[in-house]
């Protein structure tokens, strides 16, 4: 698997999943924004000019913050595969680089979550080593 730290705008036209054109563009914005901040790294798996698998990150620095300790941690904020590429090991991959990335970066912790009925996700999780801290109850309200 070949994986690219940074996804240049010309390796968005690859990206892996299929969208109508209007959600397309969105979705490409939204990556464009997320390319200029450096605190927000793409990582991706590359088979051969296709991308089988992605993990956005996002670093956090909670040194002299309210957190109990001082720590750089690394987020992941969606590590996705795509379905007709799962079980090759693609994700233990991306998990295992952007681990070696971020400790050179200082981070010293991993975060993650995934959905409570998302059992393959907290397999993984689980599986690379993270320890479950809590779970939550999300909650919207009309305004």
């Amino acid at each position: 698997h070949v994986l690219l730290v940074n996804l240049t705008n010309e390796g968005l036209v690859r990206f892996p999943f299929q969208f109508c054109y209007a959600v397309a563009l969105a979705v490409r914005r939204i990556v464009e924004a997320i390319l200029r901040d450096e605190t927000k790294p793409i990582f991706v798996c590359d088979e051969g000019g296709f991308v089988a698998g992605y993990c956005f990150c996002q670093i956090q620095d909670c040194r002299g913050t309210t957190v109990l300790t001082d720590r750089v941690e690394i987020y992941i904020d969606d590590l996705c595969v795509e379905e007709n590429c799962r079980g090759q090991g693609i994700a233990k991959t991306l998990y295992a680089y952007v681990c070696a990335w971020a400790k050179e970066q200082g981070c010293s912790e991993f975060a993650s979550d995934c959905e409570l009925d998302n059992t393959v996700s907290l397999q993984f999780h689980l599986n690379v080593g993270f320890r479950e801290a809590n779970r939550i109850i999300c909650f919207t309200k009309k305004i």
